[in-house]
């Protein structure tokens, strides 16, 4: 099955793929749901996206466009994984090596932290806003990467 023949049967059963991601997904967020913190933690992106994958073997399953050993190698590879990622912990290479942390906790104070943090997303809209006005918005030129073609800075950096 070629992208285009796929994306046509995704078109034809498309409420069912939509099930399948979101049970998939939910199930995988709520089986991980504590090795992540908040929506911004990388590992909550790496779950998401492996929850919309796997689902994808469960629609084509489903919907009949691959076999039964297809669905059962998967199934065995992805419970062969869940056992080992919370069977095996992760090597605390400080522990053997005798690392010792010779910078304090607390480089910078949580104020100097904060102003940093809002100046420099400040600057950032700005700039961005900046490039907008004077090249254009990339989505509407003609190629998104003759943005910064050309090194035409403004010279402020």
């Amino acid at each position: 099955m070629n992208y285009l023949e796929f994306f046509l049967f995704v078109e034809d059963h498309l409420w069912s793929l939509c099930f399948f991601t979101l049970a998939t997904t939910a199930f995988y967020l709520f089986l991980y749901k504590r090795y992540y913190n908040t929506i911004f933690d990388p590992f909550f992106l790496v779950f998401l996206i492996s929850g919309i994958s796997a689902s994808t073997v469960f629609f084509l399953f489903y919907n009949g466009a691959i076999k039964e050993r297809y669905l059962y190698q998967f199934l065995v590879s992805e419970i062969a994984f869940i056992i080992g990622f919370f069977t095996f912990k992760s090597i605390d290479f400080h522990k053997y090596l005798g690392c010792v942390n010779v910078l304090p906790s607390k480089v910078f104070s949580d104020r100097f932290s904060d102003i940093l943090f809002y100046l420099t997303s400040f600057l950032h809209i700005v700039f961005q806003l900046l490039t907008y006005l004077v090249v254009g918005i990339p989505l509407f030129l003609d190629s998104r990467m003759a943005t910064f073609a050309g090194g035409s800075g403004f010279g402020v950096v």
